[in-house]
């Protein structure tokens, strides 16, 4: 999904999309757990707010410096990308040869 936002929406519109896709999931799950009767510890979320504010204040700080970056901030994230998978393509690949 974010692979089709970076190359349809603005750089600058990509983290709005995403909170408001985000904002659509969360609504659905949490319909959810109110039909199924899921207890959803309210006081617990409630004092999490000044946490996810904090992280929300940082994560604006970074996606301004990630937009002004952004080829270095791309290569990063490939390359993290190529490690991850390559680390998940050797543990599936010893895992079968154990066997």
């Amino acid at each position: 999904m974010v692979a089709v936002f970076m190359r349809n929406v603005r750089k600058e519109q990509l983290r709005d999309t995403l909170f408001v896709l985000w904002f659509a999931l969360v609504s659905i799950k949490m319909t959810t757990f109110v039909i199924l009767s899921v207890e959803l510890h309210f006081l617990a979320a409630l004092s999490l707010i000044p946490v996810a504010f904090i992280g929300h204040y940082i994560g604006l700080r970074v996606h301004e410096t990630i937009s002004k970056n952004d080829v270095i901030f791309k290569r990063w994230m490939g390359g993290g990308l190529v490690i991850i998978s390559t680390l998940g393509l050797w543990a599936l690949i010893s895992r079968y040869f154990r066997k």
